[in-house]
């Protein structure tokens, strides 16, 4: 399996814990961009600390913590079948939201950035995770129908 080096930004504290042997623990916040989970940012240190002192994380003393990781089972993004299964993730998601009558997750931006960046990705973010959820088997789809295992 290939290796890659990757870093991932977070507070001194949070550095702290992980180099004395602490887990890695997911976010699972609503919004965030690729779904729940730990993120890395693959051969960028800079990008990793650029990211771990955004004003809005309120890191008192931002770091960033390098890992070497071993890709298994993985959704390549840069490829066409990684972006098919993101599109056919997000009709489904789509699909089944629809008919249960809880509304569908939106991408916001709630402080109007001139950039337009969402930065508060609800809608990628359900998508992403429904889209694990089918990868592992815990959502199956039937005749059209979401069925929870």
């Amino acid at each position: 399996m290939p290796l890659v080096l990757a870093y991932h930004g977070c507070s001194l504290e949070t550095a702290q814990q992980l180099l004395g042997g602490s887990p890695f623990l997911p976010s699972t916040q609503d919004y965030d961009w690729l779904g729940s989970g730990i993120y890395f940012w693959e051969n960028d240190i800079l990008r990793a600390y650029q990211w771990a002192t955004e004003p809005r994380l309120h890191f008192d003393h931002p770091s960033v913590v390098g890992a070497v990781i071993e890709l298994g089972n993985c959704l390549d993004l840069t490829t066409q079948s990684g972006i098919s299964a993101v599109k056919l993730a997000y009709e489904k998601f789509i699909l089944t939201s629809g008919s249960d009558g809880v509304p569908i997750p939106a991408n916001v931006d709630p402080t109007k950035n001139p950039s337009g960046d969402k930065i508060l990705r609800r809608l990628d973010c359900a998508v992403m995770n429904y889209l694990l959820m089918l990868r592992s088997g815990l959502v199956q789809l039937h005749e059209n129908r979401e069925v929870a295992k």
